[in-house]
């Protein structure tokens, strides 16, 4: 019996020893600007990270893209145009960026670290929420909203995993990690569609024009799930999500609420 207990003890120090390279890499990177406590998530193109930072001594979100992205095609360009876009919005309503670095092998943003909850959480946890907690989400998401379009500049991955609510009950948009200048064509390929299906406005279905008007097709849908703890439109084929886009009228929201 001592003997598995000693082993036990022996894979649990091995494990605890054991630590992601590339989260080691970095600490030792930005060890003079940050200390790098843990991953938060990861995305299509970059990893997030909780960190201090060292002189302000204040809690902060690394989005860091990894060596191996940045040798990928446009990938890097694309991440400084994503923190070059975020970096010029700031609104009460959306997460501010604090800096825009490249130190060694990393390109980084420093932005504000929320305490508190995407929605999309909340749904799946409490499924439809009251009239004026949706309301108020939807108020202030579209406040953010609104002062990046009037800036130029659209979000097109309105989703509840990207609207967060912090400890305040403050409603903050994130990740404009495929965010675009109106007037951009660059950097996007012709025919690309890019988004979250669910969400997504018909003309980013189709690849085509996109302007202010797709995040609030994008913001009605959120909208209707945080009403109903359900999406407008489901299936288990990506082309049917978007046939329904173009063609079905969206169900009787009373209805389904009920």
């Amino acid at each position: 019996h001592q003997t598995g207990d000693s082993t036990a003890q022996t894979v649990a120090i091995q494990m605890i020893a054991v630590e992601d390279p590339l989260l080691v890499a970095l600490r030792e990177e930005l060890a003079a600007d940050y200390a790098v406590e843990k991953e938060l998530g990861r995305g299509g193109m970059a990893i997030v990270y909780k960190a201090k930072e060292v002189g302000l001594e204040r809690q902060v979100a690394l989005k860091v893209l990894p060596p191996e992205m940045a040798m990928s095609g446009g990938t890097a360009e694309r991440f400084k145009r994503e923190a070059r876009l975020a970096a010029s919005l700031d609104h009460p309503h959306i997460i501010p960026i604090y800096r825009v670095a490249q130190t060694g092998k990393f390109h980084y943003m420093a932005m504000k670290f929320v305490e508190g909850r995407a929605v999309d959480a909340i749904v799946e946890q409490q499924g439809a929420l009251p009239i004026p907690l949706t309301v108020r989400i939807l108020r202030d998401a579209a406040s953010g909203l609104a002062f990046a379009h009037e800036r130029g500049i659209v979000h097109r991955d309105i989703k509840p995993g990207n609207i967060l609510i912090d400890k305040d009950g403050r409603v903050m948009v994130s990740d404009f990690g495929i965010a675009r200048a109106v007037n951009e064509s660059a950097l996007t390929a012709s025919g690309m569609m890019i988004g979250t299906p669910n969400f997504m406005s018909p003309e980013q279905c189709g690849a085509g024009q996109i302007g202010p008007q797709s995040d609030q097709y994008s913001l009605g849908i959120l909208g209707f799930q945080l009403l109903t703890g359900q999406l407008p439109f489901e299936s288990d084929s990506l082309v049917e999500v978007i046939q329904h886009h173009y063609m079905t009228p969206p169900p009787d929201i009373n209805a389904v609420r009920e």
